[in-house]
């Protein structure tokens, strides 16, 4: 045993020798970019002798005594902003060229708040892209965002330009998945000591009177120039001239002030060092398990061996599943209905574990906390392998899940690595999460929760910090790239890396290469290669490794029944046609839409073509549409749109929208000639619009459609105008906001004419051209112009403190942003305003949003407010999604006064018991819709949601009385820009939250202006159809049209998505409103 005991010594020692070897060659490269903060430039000529911002650094990292070497650069500058460095050329001359970075810290912000224009929509656009930049030219090295210090303001204030800067910078630093230097804690507590202290002075000779001026001349600088200074880094001449008004002005560190920075980026920098180099881990793990075993020890140093690479820790007792006692797992305990062991499905080893859900209601799955003796801020990356079979669901949760617990016991809850949704074969997750604080605790969950289905999980694990792929997707590009495959990861730090994707006997077919954190390659292979695995190898600078496989289910697609040509098909506007789609057996020879005057219907024309068929330049046009009576249709009221497609990386989970990666169509583009690629479905979008002077009848014609060298072909259309007219004025209000601030961001100045088009695309849906978040109260001349096509409801402002600059949006506001003051400053900024809105016979349309979700810690603010605007403007209306204030009037007496006008709480949290107890009250109850609620709810927030449930919303706002539909954003373009190009396979990045993919943007920025997008217009329809109730109600009363909403519409869970039983019902109730006319 002593001599096998040895050999593996010895092997340890030549393992952890050799891996220090490699990691001590050469010096550690820390670059310093930034402004004046980060240059030095005064302690330098004052004081060169003394050791600089970046001296110091380099020594306190070497006073570790086992770290490397390092070289730290300094090249910030005073006067500089990030997009002053990146066009004068400093860049390229300065930063792009350095050789072989491992660290790059950039602090930026006070000369681009000063400077640069509309700071907090360009500083992170700037920001991100002097990120790109550096990664281009860096890839190895890690960016490191940094805060910028306290600029001598009082600290207890929040509108101070590094607050701001520092927000934005932490914004990006997150967005990015980059690790934010926060120095701006240490360097405040440091500066309470002495509120100048860490700071230089430097003032004007000329503004010291003359009589002391001996006093100052030894600590003149640029004695010989026009405009000479006293500078000191101390507080030498405070006792002389520290009563001159800005003595103290000039906030730029001295000596002491870099010392604290230098000091705080070491104590930062260290354990990132130490953990990127392998080191043991600064905490521990507490678990009740037993200690590892001998054979254990032995096996990982063997792997490690022959892996060449350092082993890492998983954090988790037990994570592969093979410790079991009495046939359950050791170190997990059972959560919700618990799971079963299974030796017959497993990744690796023995064991699996196997979790079963019969409805959306249960959870089934394992539970570990990990604890932590010496919390640290290391990174947690957690992930894992499972196979799943027919998991559905659009909410819940398949996936493994931390709740994380800070050192100061404050939660950050929900950290998740999920699984695709579905059937599938054994599949790789994994995430990272950068936490703010010391972690103190991990709660660890491996679960499958109100989602339906079966899954097995083994070999998750949750480490801290190393080198791992995360966000890793192999998806299909069809049908843009038949053979294509998008195939994205990213790493958790820099390292090269080569991928590969590889056929059922391990061949290569395809692989490239590079260096950095991001792996994006869209492989497009002609051949028809079967693809079976993806691979992905990576080595860090210190030597770890990563070698990670996984295998690539490619889907069987079906047959195309086109044989030869093309065929042209129609489809009703309530279901989406994908790209991958072909015509249906049962195909109709014509498409049909009824609708009101004062109505818009649309329908869809699709164009599929055989198998190495391309049609180009088609042309589509819709003829002449004439009734029985030979009067014309107008054609001016008749538009056609191509429809555009939008990737959805992560799909729902709904049980009815695709389980994989997919082009979903979206965008109403403008149309134009385009291409049709064999085997691919291409829809074009008709919407026809009977004003109130078109006759009722029945009007039919053609839509053609033209290839350049192909026979033309055509699709009849029927088009049956009622008898009857729509409102003006829709019967339910909306509050669907279209923001500002984010249509600068894409056009630039808003334009009279831009103004005009966002309206118009606005009212023409039926929709209150409103915003809930707006800061400023919109122009009355809109609002007339609006009032006057149908305007029902508007938000004067959002009812937070008034934002400086020109913020994308603003939502919320903490509850400290609130001055005492500010109730006075509100009848400031609204006196006049309404007073101008009762002359134009406005303010009974008005209301003021505010208090965005907020929890009842704001109830004595919102009441103190609201009780001081409904005293002052009886007739605006107060309005909050506040649900805390709805929830509690289910107990509150009605003499209670919350001085809440409406409310408005998620559809799911809707009660139709109190909502009627609240109207007998005279209050309002709207509902909303955002990134939730989701399956088995209606929802139209997310692309890949049936598209029928945008129009069912408002036959369920009809059914259960809502007063109001509220969604929070119909234009979350930012980053992307104007949709341009020709290609119907748009580059546009949309939001995913929640895996609810196209949340907040339901309209889509083109050159010709703003367009509408598929979902928007179901949703449109759902408010035609609701007031097709409401005029049957005005005939025959609630209860007839009631019953009709029942014949859809079981509960708020369950409900028809049959566009045919739709349309029946609706047809059914137009004859009743044409029987009683």
């Amino acid at each position: 045993m002593k001599s096998i005991a040895t050999v593996f010594l010895g092997l340890f020692i030549l393992v952890v020798a050799g891996s220090a070897r490699a990691e001590h060659e050469g010096q550690i490269q820390i670059l310093l970019l930034g402004d004046s903060a980060t240059e030095s430039s005064i302690p330098r000529k004052i004081a060169p002798q003394e050791p600089q911002f970046e001296d110091v650094v380099r020594i306190l990292l070497a006073a570790e005594g086992d770290l490397p070497p390092a070289n730290v650069i300094n090249v910030g500058l005073s006067g500089e902003y990030i997009r002053r460095l990146l066009d004068s050329g400093r860049y390229e001359r300065a930063v792009a060229k350095l050789p072989g970075l491992d660290y790059i810290f950039i602090r930026y912000g006070g000369n681009d708040y000063a400077k640069r224009e509309d700071f907090p929509v360009n500083f992170p656009q700037d920001f991100r892209e002097l990120l790109a930049r550096l990664r281009q030219d860096h890839p190895a090295a890690m960016l490191i965002p940094t805060t910028n210090i306290p600029w001598g303001e009082d600290l207890e204030l929040e509108d101070t330009w590094p607050k701001k800067a520092n927000r934005l910078i932490r914004q990006v630093a997150a967005e990015e998945n980059l690790t934010c230097f926060d120095l701006y804690p240490r360097y405040a507590a440091e500066q309470a000591k002495g509120p100048n202290m860490l700071n230089y002075r430097r003032f004007p000779l000329a503004k010291i009177p003359e009589k002391l001026h001996e006093l100052a001349r030894p600590y003149l600088l640029d004695s010989q120039g026009k405009d000479p200074h006293v500078v000191v880094l101390d507080n030498r001449l405070d006792a002389h001239f520290g009563g001159l008004p800005g003595w103290f002005g000039d906030r730029h560190p001295n000596l002491a002030g870099y010392r604290v920075i230098a000091d705080e980026t070491a104590r930062f920098l260290t354990p990132i060092i130490r953990e990127r180099r392998g080191k043991c881990p600064a905490s521990t793990r507490i678990r009740k398990g037993p200690p590892m075993n001998l054979h254990r020890i032995l096996l990982g140093i063997v792997l490690a061996l022959t892996s060449e690479s350092v082993a890492l820790t998983n954090e988790l007792a037990n994570p592969e599943f093979e410790q079991t006692a009495a046939g359950r797992l050791v170190d997990w305990t059972p959560h919700g209905r618990g799971y079963a062991l299974d030796a017959a499905e497993v990744h690796a080893g023995k064991f699996a574990i196997r979790c079963e859900t019969a409805n959306e209601q249960e959870g089934t799955g394992i539970a570990q906390v990990i604890r932590y003796e010496r919390p640290d801020r290391r990174p947690i990356i957690v992930g894992g392998w499972s196979k799943a079979d027919g998991v559905v669901g659009g909410g819940g949760d398949y996936c493994v899940f931390l709740d994380v617990i800070y050192d100061d016991g404050t939660p950050w809850w929900g950290k998740t690595a999920a699984w695709t949704r579905g059937t599938h074969d054994w599949e790789y997750t994994a995430e990272v999460y950068w936490p703010q604080k010391p972690v103190r605790e991990i709660r660890a969950y491996v679960f499958l929760r109100r989602v339906r289905g079966k899954a097995w999980f083994d070999d998750v694990f949750v480490h801290r910090g190393g080198l791992h792929a995360t966000q890793v997707r192999v998806m299909s590009d069809f049908p843009r790239c038949p053979q294509g495959q998008r195939i994205g990861a990213r790493l958790t730090e820099p390292a090269e890396w080569r991928a590969a994707l590889l056929d059922s006997g391990g061949r290569e077919l395809a692989s490239t290469q590079g260096r950095g954190e991001t792996i994006a390659w869209t492989w497009r292979d002609a051949a028809e290669s079967r693809l079976a695995a993806f691979r992905l190898t990576a080595e860090g600078r210190d030597g770890r490794r990563l070698d990670l496989t996984t295998p690539v289910a490619v889907p069987e697609r079906r047959q195309n029944p086109v044989r030869e040509g093309y065929v042209v098909w129609g489809e009703n506007s309530m279901r989406k046609v994908y790209p991958t789609e072909y015509p249906p057996e049962d195909r109709r020879a014509e498409q049909s839409v009824s609708l009101a005057r004062n109505e818009s219907e649309g329908l869809q024309l699709a164009i599929t073509g055989a198998d190495g068929v391309t049609l180009r330049d088609v042309q589509v046009s819709v003829g002449p549409l004439t009734n029985e009576r030979g009067e014309a249709f107008p054609p001016e009221a008749v538009t056609a749109h191509l429809v555009g497609y939008i990737y959805v990386e992560t799909p729902s989970g709904h049980p009815a929208a695709p389980a994989v990666g997919n082009w979903c169509p979206e965008v109403l583009l403008p149309l134009r000639p385009f291409e049709v690629v064999g085997g691919r479905t291409q829809t074009v979008w008709v919407n026809f619009h009977a004003t109130e002077a078109v006759p009722p009848g029945t009007y039919r014609g053609r839509v053609l459609v033209k290839p350049a060298a192909a026979a033309p072909a055509e699709l009849a259309v029927r088009v049956h105008v009622r008898r009857f007219t729509l409102p003006r004025c829709p019967r339910l209000k909306t509050a669907f906001a279209m923001m500002d601030g984010y249509t600068r961001a894409a056009y630039g100045e808003i334009t009279p004419a831009l103004r005009r088009q966002c309206l118009e695309l606005m009212l023409s849906h039926r929709l209150n051209p409103d915003d809930i978040s707006r800061t400023d109260p919109p122009a009355v001349a809109d609002l007339r112009y609006a009032k006057d096509r149908g305007l029902t409801a508007f938000n004067i402002l959002n009812l937070v403190p008034k934002p400086k600059g020109n913020p994308l949006w603003t939502c919320y506001a903490e509850l400290k942003d609130y001055p005492a003051n500010f109730c006075e400053e509100l009848a400031r900024r609204l006196d006049d305003y309404v007073r101008e809105l009762r002359q134009h016979g406005l303010s009974e349309l008005a209301y003021v949003y505010g208090f965005d979700e907020r929890g009842p810690e704001y109830d004595e603010l919102i009441r103190g407010i609201c009780k001081f605007l409904k005293q002052r403007y009886p007739e605006v209306r107060t309005f909050t999604t506040a649900g805390y204030m709805y929830q509690k009037r289910r107990t509150a007496p009605p003499e209670d006064q919350d001085f809440m006008d409406w409310y408005c709480p998620l559809t799911a949290a809707y009660n139709p018991d109190l909502s009627a107890r609240l109207r007998q009250q005279g209050k309002q109850v709207w509902w909303y819709v955002c990134c939730g609620p989701q399956h088995p709810y209606a929802n139209f927030a997310a692309m890949d949601y049936p598209t029928i449930e945008g129009r069912l919303l408002g036959w369920m706002s009809y059914g259960f009385q809502a007063d109001g539909l509220l969604f929070w954003h119909v234009n979350l373009w930012h980053p992307n820009g104007i949709i341009a190009g020709s290609d119907p396979y748009l580059d546009w990045k949309p939001a995913c939250v929640a895996r609810m993919t196209g949340d907040g943007c339901l309209t889509y920025p083109t050159p010709a202006g703003p367009v509408s997008s598929i979902r928007l217009e179901n949703v449109r329809d759902g408010l035609e159809d609701y007031d097709y109730l409401a005029l049957l109600a005005d005939a025959q009363g609630r209860e007839a049209a009631q019953k009709y909403v029942e014949r859809l519409v079981h509960s708020m869970t369950d409900f028809s998505r049959d566009p045919a039983a739709l349309a029946a019902v609706r047809d059914q109730i137009a004859d009743q409103i044409e029987a009683g006319r």
